[in-house]
């Protein structure tokens, strides 16, 4: 009866009739070549597998089946039993799973292209960046002067060419070891040694923002002092020190400027 009500006929209209009333007419020319390989050779097995299979009703809609083939003998007589399986309802959730598949995959391909034009972008900014502070690094190497940037504490971030090879340090020993006023006669900044570590890195930081003093009240000030190479000679210079300030206002920094 299930099989009478899922094709829409009759037990009188179906009896008697060919199996190829059931099937797609673009598939009957093919089934019966699987008719006849499986009436040579019979064997319980899924039907096409791999393939998809359609079934058709009475009224000539079609749906997805799966279809399992038996053999069996009634006095020697071969039949053949079909477990016909109506899979719409698999399909759908397949064909869903496949939607929400290409949706990913959909999604995947967009973010990777983002990605890659978002590292494109950054690649080309940080090249330019490069370029910025090469062609920076070169106009402070070929200004002349002794040019050392400090934090707003006095600490050495940055030296260029002319004050590596006038004070015979190499960065590394300057850049976040020694704050500017190590580099002056200690007559000229007033740093009294002290007793104990804390004692004289506060003495440090005073003697600096003494040298800076001047640069909180102004522009810029101007004093001749004596910088010190690092065999401790000493040779003299005209100082300009010049204050870095945040939009806000506040003192981040200074650029110490000598000849």
């Amino acid at each position: 009866n299930q099989a009478l009500q899922e094709f829409g006929y009759s037990q009188d209209q179906l009896v008697g009739e060919r199996i190829e009333c059931l099937i797609p007419d673009r598939f009957v020319r093919s089934h019966r070549k699987y008719h006849e390989a499986f009436a040579q050779k019979p064997q319980n097995r899924m039907m096409a597998s791999g393939l998809e299979l359609y079934a058709k009703r009475a009224d000539n809609s079609e749906f997805p089946v799966d279809i399992s083939l038996s053999s069996y003998k009634i006095k020697d007589q071969p039949f053949v039993l079909a477990f016909i399986h109506n899979i719409t309802d698999r399909k759908k959730a397949e064909q869903q799973i496949q939607r929400l598949k290409n949706a990913l995959d959909a999604k995947v391909i967009l973010r990777t292209k983002e990605l890659h034009e978002t590292l494109t972008v950054l690649e080309k900014t940080n090249q330019l960046l490069e370029e910025a502070r090469s062609f920076q690094q070169a106009l402070l190497d070929s200004a002349g002067a002794i040019i050392i940037a400090t934090d707003a504490q006095g600490m050495i971030k940055m030296v260029n060419k002319e004050a590596v090879v006038l004070l015979q340090y190499e960065p590394s020993e300057l850049i976040d070891k020694k704050n500017l006023v190590h580099l002056y006669d200690q007559k000229e900044v007033s740093l009294a040694p002290q007793n104990s570590t804390a004692q004289h890195q506060s003495s440090i930081t005073s003697a600096f923002m003494t040298l800076a003093e001047n640069t909180k009240l102004a522009a810029h000030s101007e004093d001749v002092f004596h910088y010190l190479r690092k065999d401790g000679s000493k040779f003299p210079i005209a100082l300009r020190i010049n204050k870095l300030t945040s939009p806000e206002g506040l003192i981040t920094g200074y650029i110490a400027i000598a000849i």
